[in-house]
């Protein structure tokens, strides 16, 4: 599992959106996993407080402390200093959202750098040949998974 100071080095700093402004607390802390909702933080998580369409995931900070969560990611609109909870790390960014890929990305070593992508477009027979693809590569041994509008694997 990496440390919370290996993740936010690995985020690129070119990408502004997602720019990290604050960091109060320890970033030698264990990461073992990352949550946008409350409910699904568990012990040594980050958590990534993001507004949605009704309210503002600051609101549910308490709730992802108490479940775990050792590291807390909030707007740079919402103050932090080191001296809010002294077991909680804080990281201000300004933009959580796309914080949250990026540390998502970092978290699992750059996945999609390894992976190959074949996109099919057009106006006739995606379908057909999305799974005429997954066959071929199936029947060859590869590991495959197919994203489309009528099933998933």
């Amino acid at each position: 599992m990496p440390k919370l100071q290996e993740l936010l080095e690995a985020i690129p700093g070119s990408i502004r959106p997602g720019r990290i402004k604050v960091v109060a607390g320890n970033t030698n802390i264990t990461i073992a996993g990352i949550a946008y909702h409350s409910q699904k933080v568990k012990p040594n998580f980050l958590f990534v407080a993001m507004n949605g369409s009704k309210t503002s995931g600051t609101k549910f900070i308490g709730e992802a402390i108490r479940n775990g969560a050792v590291a807390v990611v909030v707007p740079s609109n919402r103050q932090v200093s080191s001296s809010s909870d002294a077991k909680v790390t804080y990281i201000q960014v300004e933009n959580p959202r796309i914080f949250l890929a990026q540390v998502a990305h970092a978290f699992y070593n750059f996945c999609a750098r390894k992976m190959v992508l074949i996109g099919i477009t057009g106006t006739n027979g995606k379908t057909t040949t999305t799974y005429l693809v997954k066959s071929i590569l199936d029947t060859a041994g590869k590991v495959c998974g197919l994203l489309g509008t009528i099933q998933h694997f």
